[in-house]
């Protein structure tokens, strides 16, 4: 991780106008905001969910409806060392318990937020990549030097290409184990939680586990949506350098143009480690999976 923000800072553009023109990194935090608020609101509504339902439910049971009998549950689990019912016992085991949610909420919203910041990052330059090689203009033809300033000028883009592909591998590097793991538990949560639906319909519940399905899905999503931008990006280099005006350059300047055209069609792409490499299809795959296992589930229920 340590190397993986060291290189992000290496490579982030500097003040000046023209980098700030070139990477428009303005725009890109404008984006990552839109994501990044809307994943964060999603995952406190349903901590929200999670932690005051109970409440109002024994509120309702108690005040309203004036049960006798009406039954105080955590937030979370109902297994404590202690009895809490009925006691005072309660309000230390139910501040415990929503604590530890809203801790275990914020890390992994903070994961997530992670992920997406490097990665817009990542497509950000290679945006830019692109942008500077379509706007690329041959002094070949109209100045003495001009072949050499060309030259120069585009083995300058070949080498932050380069960069660009080792900062793509340390965020791999970085993020491989997590994301296997989270797509992993994503499959078994949205299996597992689709069979309860299914098999147990209760009022109290139905909201928590409709909030919690929704927020795994698009966890999913957003991270193979991203995965699918970086790839379209990093295709994006090659048809920058198709579309440039090459015509009147020099055969070494054409052969440059055709190695970077090759590295291109290599897109990069989020990988969760060597098993699955993410991207729209994935989700397709992921969903499919599940219903497999979902089906599985049924069929040895029944």
């Amino acid at each position: 991780m340590t190397a993986l923000v060291s290189q992000l800072k290496t490579c982030f553009p500097s003040p000046s106008a023209k980098d700030q023109e070139e990477y428009a990194p303005k725009s890109w935090l404008k984006r990552c905001h839109m994501y990044t608020k809307g994943f964060g609101v999603l995952y406190m509504i349903l901590y929200f969910a999670h932690a005051l339902i109970p409440l109002f439910v024994y509120f309702v049971q108690r005040a309203l409806l004036q049960y006798p009998d009406a039954e105080q549950i955590m937030p979370f689990y109902q297994l404590e060392p202690w009895e809490f019912r009925k006691s005072w016992l309660l309000y230390p085991t139910y501040f415990h318990q929503s604590l530890a949610g809203y801790t275990a909420t914020c890390g992994s919203i903070a994961g997530d937020l992670m992920i997406f910041a490097v990665v817009l990052q990542v497509i950000m330059h290679y945006e830019r990549l692109a942008k500077v090689l379509r706007e690329f203009k041959i002094q070949a033809l109209n100045e003495p030097n001009g072949l050499n300033e060309d030259l120069k000028k585009l083995q300058s883009l070949v080498a932050n290409h380069i960069d660009i592909l080792r900062l793509t591998d340390v965020m791999n590097e970085v993020f491989g184990i997590p994301l296997l793991l989270n797509f992993i538990v994503s499959a078994l949560l949205v299996c597992l939680v689709g069979f309860q639906l299914t098999v147990d319909f209760n009022p109290e519940y139905f909201c928590k586990q409709v909030l919690l399905l929704t927020s795994v899905l698009f966890e999913v999503y957003l991270l193979c949506s991203f995965s699918q931008m970086l790839i379209d990006a990093s295709e994006n280099v090659g048809h920058a350098a198709y579309d440039m005006d090459w015509l009147g350059s020099d055969k070494r300047f054409k052969k440059i143009l055709i190695y970077i055209s090759m590295r291109a069609q290599k897109p990069v792409c989020l990988k969760a480690t060597i098993f699955l490499d993410l991207s729209l299809s994935t989700m397709s795959i992921f969903l499919g999976m599940t219903y497999k296992f979902f089906g599985a589930l049924r069929t040895m229920y029944q």
